[in-house]
């Protein structure tokens, strides 16, 4: 996934949002956690862009890991489960064959190579991709999708991830969060009274209309009535069978 790709969708997310009444002040408003897994993440995807150091694999790998737990230390944002998910479908192909597969003739409907070169058998490598053959575990999830434009091939899991990306961005600048926040208490003290004191729990009034006879009865007690103990009072209590003779 290119930079221009990425670009793109940030694009796309602030224009919604600022359509749909949202500010870049929200922005600043904006709790993230743990920037410094964004900032790594970042760094290795431009190293593995912009160079061709060796061992672009382990970088691009230390990539996908750190952006994956940005995103899953950031789920009170809304929108980044979706981002969490795309990385999860990348890094979990990845793991799968070591490298990211490419479907050969997206090379070719994408414009990176030619037909004739990919028949000559070429080796296409780019960073740390490879090409999809009969040993590449679920190579569905590899880059499959060409995009010409721009010369490149996405995968399923960037195609989430671009989803994700311009709604984060534009639930960022309508200040939209979940209620839940993994990292802080639900409820606070204070928050709690406070909430107990303006919108208090109306007291609910029975009423019970009685309809009394000239027979009926009403006990009031001052006191609650008392309770029997555990045995029955002692005219209640059954009595022993007297020995008495039969009257003649």
């Amino acid at each position: 996934m290119t930079i221009p790709v990425l670009v793109l969708a940030l694009i796309i997310g602030a224009i919604v949002g600022v359509i749909r009444g949202g500010t870049l002040r929200a922005i600043l408003d904006t709790r993230i956690y743990h920037p410094e897994f964004l900032a790594s993440a970042v760094l290795c995807a431009l190293v593995v862009t912009l160079t061709n150091i060796d061992r672009q694999g382990v970088i691009a790998f230390v990539a996908l890991a750190t952006a994956f737990v940005f995103t899953v230390m950031n789920l009170h944002l809304v929108g980044m489960v979706i981002i969490s998910i795309g990385l999860a479908l990348n890094l979990f192909v990845f793991l799968l064959n070591f490298e990211t597969p490419v479907r050969p003739h997206a090379l070719v409907e994408a414009e990176i190579v030619t037909s004739e070169a990919l028949e000559g058998g070429v080796r296409y490598t780019s960073g740390h991709t490879e090409l999809a053959d009969g040993d590449t575990l679920l190579g569905f999830l590899g880059d499959t999708f060409p995009v010409r434009w721009i010369e490149q091939v996405l995968s399923i899991g960037d195609l989430i991830f671009l989803v994700g990306l311009a709604n984060v961005v534009g639930n960022v600048l309508l200040n939209n969060r979940r209620r839940s926040d993994p990292y802080s208490q639900l409820f606070t003290a204070d928050e709690f009274t406070h909430a107990s004191a303006e919108d208090p729990e109306p007291t609910k009034a029975i009423n019970i209309d009685l309809e009394l006879t000239e027979t009926s009865q009403v006990s009031v007690y001052a006191d609650p009535p008392p309770r029997f103990p555990e045995s029955s009072p002692p005219d209640l209590q059954s009595k022993p069978d007297q020995n008495w003779t039969p009257a003649p």
